[in-house]
């Protein structure tokens, strides 16, 4: 397959399996964050978007479908919750119905476990036909379409805290498996603080002996409410990679060798990589998605190129932040002085360099 017809996937949530682990830069900051995540205890996996949190969770998933000394692993992303924002400003009951949606999802993602293993979901809800996977699944559509009726109250019901860690127990004692791992991505949800606050109530209440949550968050901004406490009821697990640290220039290149350069040479001078690696500044996504349009991008050369998706990404992360800004009133003033600082070191900058270019311009006028 040529670089023009190589597939470039950015988020894990759309790799395959097979293509997730194939694809993996092993290094000893990755096996760390892998390591914690099959561990006991709940966990916070913290990083902005693009570091690889949920390729990390499903990696982990992946690898515990396959190797029965592991634990149970389930694994289930939250990622169209806002589609249920909706119901906070015409539901009366939306936290309830959020929290339903929460577990619903879980209990799906237990259906979703057996199907990866090739296992039947026979007995699964001994016999109660309302939780069956294609009641859930019509009760999850219709909520994520932000539609609640009055039938949905008697499954409701049954969609309980008890009844997911029951449920987790009994396949547990099934597939011999002693503990589990709860893998909860995308759950920063951070433009919705109420529910924010009643997703990580549900993260205290499934922690047990047996079952360790661990749950994808944004630094900074998600909010947990004043019933979590972050240091007292989990440990935090950074998920991005410091452009400082020994190993980044190497694990940079390992990635975008193994996603876009496996049948050749990839069409980026090497001097061209190396800047984008810092410039995506410990975010493999950014880096992939800078690599790719610089590959796709016209320009005479490849400096014009490289200035192109430099503009392209720095005008990308200004509308995120203004976006940001917008959506949390509470971070605007701080947002507004990271950009006063960045106009400031931008100008410092600019005026070094005119006296550097000045200097060199008087020693070779004297010589």
């Amino acid at each position: 397959m040529s670089i023009d017809e190589k597939e470039y996937e950015e988020r894990a949530d759309d790799i395959e399996y097979e293509d997730l682990e194939r694809w993996t830069v092993e290094s000893e900051f990755f096996n760390r964050i892998y390591k914690k995540i099959i561990q006991r205890g709940a966990k916070l996996i913290v990083g902005p978007r693009g570091t690889g949190k949920t390729h990390q969770m499903k990696f982990a998933y992946y690898k515990c479908l396959r190797d029965k000394k592991l634990p149970l692993a389930i694994y289930v992303s939250f990622n169209r919750y806002y589609y249920l924002e909706p119901f906070l400003h015409k539901a009366p009951n939306a936290i309830r119905i959020f929290h339903t949606w929460v577990l619903s999802k879980i209990l799906l993602s237990c259906y979703e476990f057996l199907s990866d293993i090739e296992e039947s979901a026979e007995n699964l809800f001994d016999g109660e036909s309302l939780l069956e996977r294609k009641n859930l699944e019509i009760l999850v559509f219709q909520l994520e379409k932000s539609e609640f009726y009055d039938q949905h109250d008697e499954l409701i019901s049954k969609v309980t805290i008890h009844r997911i860690i029951a449920t987790i127990e009994y396949l547990e004692i099934k597939f011999g498996r002693n503990r589990t791992i709860l893998l909860l991505d995308d759950a920063a949800l951070n433009f919705t603080p109420d529910y924010m606050v009643k997703f990580f109530d549900i993260f205290r209440s499934l922690k047990a002996v047996n079952i360790a949550p661990k749950a994808s968050v944004y630094p900074g901004i998600t909010e947990y409410g004043s019933r979590f406490h972050v240091s007292q009821d989990t440990e935090s697990v950074q998920c991005w990679l410091n452009i400082k640290d020994e190993e980044y220039s190497q694990f940079m290149s390992g990635l975008i060798s193994k996603r876009l350069s496996e049948d050749g040479e990839l069409p980026v001078p090497e001097d061209i990589t190396e800047l984008l690696k810092y410039a995506s500044f410990g975010v493999p996504r950014r880096f992939i998605a800078m690599i790719r349009s610089f590959i796709e991008s016209e320009g005479d050369t490849p400096q014009q190129r490289f200035n192109k998706v430099i503009n392209e990404q720095k005008q990308f992360i200004t509308d995120e932040y203004l976006s940001l800004s917008r959506k949390l009133p509470q971070y605007r003033d701080m947002i507004k002085i990271g950009f006063d600082l960045y106009d400031q070191i931008i100008d410092t900058i600019v005026k070094k360099n005119k006296k550097i270019k000045k200097k060199q311009r008087k020693k070779i006028q004297r010589k």
